[in-house]
Order: C-alpha cells, then sequence, then structure tokens
C-alpha cells in the first residue's frame, strides 16, 4: 500500500516529535551521504535539536570543518550567485507556476478564438449570434493579427502603404463600457477589422511578391 502523506504541521505529543526528528535526521544524514558518495562532491549538514540546543553533524567534526572552512574561502559575490534559501525557492516555483498558467491561458484563448474563426469563415456564421464575451475575445484577437500583418509589410517593404478602409477613416477605438452600446461597437469593429484584415493581406501578398520574383 502506499504511504499516507505526511502532514507538515507541528508535533504536539513531545515523544512522537522527539521520534520524528530523531527519524528525519538520520534519514537526511543518510540521503547527504548518498549525494556525497554517488556525485562526488563536497556536503555537510548541521541540525539543532531544540530540547537539548546540541548540533547534530554529518560528517563528522574534523572533515566537517574542512568543509565549512572550504566554502568560507570562496568569494562572498560567488558564494551569493549560487546562494538560494527556502523563500527564493518557492518563489521561483511560484513565477514557473504563473508562467505555466498563462501558457494554458493563452492557448485555450486561441483555441477559443479559432473555433469561432472557423464558424464564421466556414460556417457562414454571423456576428450577432456570439455572446459578448467571445466578442470581445475575438477583437482582441483580430487586433493581435492586424498588428502582426503590419509589421510583416514593413519588414518585407517598408515602402509598402496599406489603404485605410471606409473610405479613409481609422475606426475610433474608444470601447463602450457597458450594454447594447458596447456590443454594436464589437460588432461593427469585427466588420470593418474583416475588411481591413482581407485589405492588408493582400498588400502582404503583393510585397512578397515584389521582394521575392
Amino acid at each position: 500500500m502506499p504511504r499516507s502523506k505526511v502532514k507538515l504541521a507541528w508535533i504536539v505529543n513531545d515523544n512522537a516529535r522527539k521520534a520524528t526528528s530523531k527519524r528525519s535526521r538520520e534519514s537526511l544524514f543518510k540521503k547527504m551521504r548518498e549525494i556525497t558518495t554517488l556525485c562526488d562532491v563536497g556536503g555537510f549538514t548541521i541540525v539543532y535539536d531544540p530540547a537539548t540546543g546540541e548540533p547534530s553533524t554529518w560528517p563528522e567534526p574534523p572533515l566537517l570543518q574542512q568543509l565549512i572552512a572550504r566554502y568560507q574561502s570562496i568569494p562572498f559575490p560567488e558564494r551569493l550567485a549560487k546562494m538560494t534559501d527556502q523563500e527564493t525557492y518557492l518563489k521561483e516555483k511560484v513565477a514557473k507556476l504563473k508562467d505555466r498558467i498563462n501558457r494554458i491561458q493563452r492557448e485555450n484563448f486561441e483555441v477559443e478564438v479559432n473555433d469561432i474563426m472557423h464558424q464564421i469563415t466556414q460556417n457562414g456564421k454571423p456576428f450577432h449570434t456570439f455572446e459578448d464575451r467571445e466578442l470581445t475575445n475575438l477583437l482582441l484577437f483580430t487586433e493581435e493579427k492586424m498588428k502582426e500583418i503590419q509589421k510583416r509589410i514593413k519588414t518585407m517593404e517598408p515602402e509598402v502603404n496599406v489603404p485605410p478602409s471606409d473610405g479613409g477613416e481609422e475606426f475610433n477605438m474608444r470601447v463602450p463600457e457597458h450594454g447594447e452600446d458596447r456590443r454594436e461597437y464589437l460588432l461593427k469593429y469585427l466588420e470593418w477589422a474583416k475588411r481591413k484584415l482581407a485589405m492588408e493581406k493582400a498588400a502582404g501578398a503583393s510585397s512578397s511578391t515584389k521582394q521575392f520574383p
């Protein structure tokens, strides 16, 4: 049977706490012996017993003192660069978890928007049948793609000028905050963006033909 997960909390019972302390300390020393032997590295462990106030060490004091002196001989900036503690370790773990969550959220966002785009382009589903949240995500996605296309056009041929749509007027980017006004804005913007994307893609294709005959 698998071992039950240990609850990380202070042990109230004195005898149980002392027994756990002794058992865990011996296990820690055993692991340190394994690491130093298998990996051929130097290392030491010092554990203070709160009951007696006396330290338990591995290895024995003569070798322990040599290792401490060796560690202290390393210049402080070099020691500091490679030093870590529990707080730093936890912060790094939290940062990695946040990055992972952000990547997953981004992947989910793109899957949802691609599904909406498929419904529009392949199934002919009109914009007004989508929910406000879906329209907002589609708007954000469309803006990102428009910026990418514009950046690509400038990279391939800086002289290419993409003509503005809607009679030379750019779209008003002040988004209403609530209700039907916001929804109406989203619908109008997406229709405008759809036309603008088509024009910019056409301009990009023309530029590509000129650059790479």
